[in-house]
């Protein structure tokens, strides 16, 4: 579960309580080695919060801020978004292929998908009904043969969530139908390496979701994801407890820009 930290009077200065986007003007352009986020829209996100859980005892303080700055950050970019809370297993499952089948992902330039909720292993997340969720099967509805809109696209995954001692786990197959297929041009992000506890403030949500808004709201309009994720490790630092960001790409093999478009939110 994770570690939930008392404010401080830092905290307060720490966290911005709105955040202003810059726009990248002109757009990155894509290229041979560039993925194309000049489309409009850029990209479309679905966010997965789960705060409240069948066992009283388990709650996830702090995922209401996380989904605002998520939630303002990506709308000033001009993503199209989704944001769903505490989903059972099989509404989660529902949604999450629903979402992959809509048309709108044929003009997206990429994907983005957000999970904020506590992790049962490295693998495993938990559904608002207590029953576990593996991360490679919220990634196999976006396989290349699986999403077709997105085929040959970027497809990004965050997760907020503890990655305790690994423990069995059972094999389901709740994805798709289909003859399974190695992950290509997808990545993703992890609060905390294998093995570690993730931090959260049960009132500023968590130290790893507000670095990714701060970083991207000031610097996405010009640096690459990769040169953007170095940034928010440093900015992690010094609220994570020391927590590390584990990236792992599948067959990543272009530069990321947000292209973010500036949008005034109401």
């Amino acid at each position: 579960m994770e570690k939930n930290s008392a404010p401080t009077a830092q905290d307060h200065t720490s966290y911005l309580p709105g955040l202003a986007v810059r726009a990248a003007e002109p757009p990155v352009p894509p290229g041979e080695d560039v993925y194309d986020t000049t489309t409009e829209p850029p990209g479309e996100v679905l966010i997965l919060s789960y705060d409240k859980f069948c066992d009283d005892d388990r709650r996830n303080d702090g995922s209401l801020s996380d989904v605002k700055n998520l939630t303002q950050l990506f709308t000033q970019m001009g993503y199209g978004l989704q944001a769903e809370w505490n989903l059972s297993r099989v509404d989660t499952i529902r949604t999450i292929k629903a979402f992959s089948a809509n048309k709108r992902l044929k003009k997206a330039g990429c994907v983005i998908v957000i999970v904020l909720s506590h992790g049962r292993d490295r693998r495993t997340f938990y559904t608002s009904d207590g029953r576990p969720l593996r991360v490679d099967s919220v990634r196999d509805f976006f396989l290349e043969e699986a999403c077709p809109h997105m085929k040959g696209k970027p497809k990004i995954f965050l997760f907020q969530m503890c990655r305790g001692e690994d423990e069995p786990t059972e094999v389901v197959t709740d994805s798709i139908d289909a003859v399974r297929e190695p992950p290509r041009n997808m990545m993703a992000i992890y609060s905390t390496t294998e093995g570690f506890v993730s931090v959260r403030h049960k009132d500023f949500g968590s130290p790893f979701v507000n670095a990714f808004c701060e970083i991207l709201a000031k610097e996405a309009w010009h640096l690459s994801l990769d040169e953007l994720l170095r940034k928010i490790q440093k900015r992690y630092n010094t609220e994570g407890f020391g927590a590390v960001i584990d990236k792992q790409d599948f067959h990543f093999m272009k530069r990321f820009y947000f292209n973010p478009r500036r949008r005034c939110v109401s």
